[in-house]
């Protein structure tokens, strides 16, 4: 019931998906009965790409690795999508030897989206006015308390933030964007709690030790729940978050007849950084995510750049799914926003939104539910900042209305 190769320099093994899917997670049983700490250092990393250490390939994180005998392994992806899953040993040579793996991923009708701003929160106090629940999903990430965009309890035992959802989501991962003007400390030791239960939260519990950025990343695994609770534990505390973002998969309401009509549009850009990087490369119905392919549109670095999309009359849209660029730059694309309607005012933007970029990484394709939004064009911008905008392939599911 197990692989095993020869002993080699970097033993890899291969599952071919034959088409890209959203992986949420990736789980390794190791051998029992020999041999376990030959997995030392094993490596999974989810892609587009055939070679295993490709820069375009997104690699997994494990929760802690173990290589006791029969042991298993489970490495976070964090909603990555990728056709190849490869598990490999680098830098040594040895056997691998594998007598399970597991692939968790999001169904191909689904999305992920931000949940967190479907839902309401309530917290275990107020300091003050200023520091309502609210503020962490009211979709501002501005770390500095003046902003109007955190929350702040009192000095509890065991400060809590809860966030309902209404009904159960499948939770992905939780992002927390912490204060940067004053006491970043004061969120050593945060949890996450997910589930049913209002008691914590729920029943799973997510935790990191150590706080080195502004923005901390917890890893759900698909755990599902209705409630998602932010505490810390077991001493007294302010607490005080700037963004709270859950990242679910959401169903997408198909519509009888649909196909992708961003093939038969056309398309216009802000500015052309250069010959190759055309607007009609986005819709030319291949998501090679490699500028020197001439499949990528680029814009030159201005404010706020935009790439539209007019369908030529107006469409029902139930989604909306965009490849990044993969051989650099894919940082780019953070924070774009997906907007759907039939004004042009200042270049569509007034039109209502459908969604918004916050993974970011090399060749990543994300879907967006639109549910049926209708409208004759299709914006993609970059807000508030200095950018250059790229981005590999753009497909809109929709019919005529």
């Amino acid at each position: 019931s197990c692989s095993h190769t020869r002993a080699e320099d970097d033993p890899w093994w291969r599952l071919d998906l034959l088409k890209p899917r959203t992986i949420i997670s990736v789980v390794l049983t190791n051998r029992q009965d020999c041999c376990s700490r030959r997995l030392r250092g094993v490596h999974v990393r989810v892609g587009k790409s055939l070679r295993k250490k490709s820069n375009t390939n997104f690699e997994c994180v494990h929760e802690h690795l173990v290589t006791s005998p029969g042991a298993t392994v489970r490495f976070c992806c964090y909603g990555m999508t990728g056709r190849y899953v490869i598990v490999f040993i680098p830098n040594r040579r040895g056997f691998l030897s594998l007598c399970e793996v597991e692939v968790f991923g999001v169904l191909p009708s689904c999305a992920i989206l931000n949940i967190a701003l479907m839902g309401t929160a309530t917290q275990s106090s107020l300091h003050d006015v200023n520091g309502a629940a609210a503020h962490a999903i009211d979709g501002n990430k501005n770390p500095n308390y003046e902003g109007l965009s955190c929350t702040h309890t009192q000095a509890d035992f065991g400060p809590w933030w809860r966030l309902d959802l209404q009904e159960q989501h499948t939770i992905i991962t939780v992002v927390i964007t912490n204060r940067e003007d004053y006491c970043s400390e004061r969120l050593r030791g945060v949890q996450v709690w997910v589930g049913d239960s209002l008691e914590k939260g729920g029943h799973d519990k997510f935790q990191i030790n150590v706080l080195e950025r502004l923005t901390v990343r917890f890893c759900c695994y698909g755990t599902v729940g209705r409630y998602v609770t932010v505490l810390i534990p077991n001493r007294i505390e302010f607490l005080t978050l700037c963004e709270v973002e859950v990242f679910g998969s959401v169903p997408c309401k198909m519509l009888p007849g649909e196909k992708n009509v961003a093939q038969t549009s056309e398309v216009m850009q802000s500015s052309l950084y250069h010959v190759d990087g055309i607007p009609e490369h986005a819709i030319d119905g291949n998501r090679d995510s490699l500028y020197s392919s001439l499949s990528c549109l680029y814009t030159q670095k201005e404010r706020e750049p935009w790439f539209r999309v007019d369908l030529l009359q107006v469409h029902k849209v139930s989604a909306v799914t965009v490849t990044n660029r993969g051989d650099c730059c894919w940082d780019h694309l953070k924070g774009a926003e997906i907007h759907i309607g039939n004004s042009l005012k200042m270049n569509g933007l007034k039109n209502p939104m459908c969604g918004k970029i916050y993974i970011t990484a090399p060749g990543y394709t994300e879907s967006f539910c639109c549910n049926g939004m209708e409208g004759r064009f299709v914006t993609i911008n970059i807000p508030g900042r200095q950018e250059f905008l790229t981005l590999c392939e753009v497909e809109l599911l929709g019919v005529p209305v």
